[in-house]
């Protein structure tokens, strides 16, 4: 969920064709992100947080919860 939060839809810098490439490409680590083998996994984890840091230029936002998953997310990929 944070990941598709942070990370902006390439529809406003590329043509059709490379959006839809790169959606793809985006939503390739969003579906491994969801499997539950993966929850830890560094190297799933690390590609998440390179997306978020180019979408966000490197400052990402704080993220606030209130002991929801949304913060078990955010610490794993933040």
């Amino acid at each position: 969920m944070l990941l598709a939060s942070l990370v902006d839809d390439p529809s406003n810098d590329l043509s059709e064709e490379e959006a839809k490439e790169e959606r793809d490409r985006l939503f390739g680590i969003l579906e491994e992100l969801v499997e539950w083998e993966n929850s830890n996994d560094e190297g799933v984890l690390s590609r998440a947080r390179k997306e978020i840091l180019r979408s966000t230029r490197g400052d990402p936002p704080p993220v606030l919860g209130g002991g929801s998953s949304c913060v078990v997310q955010a610490v794993q990929v933040v």
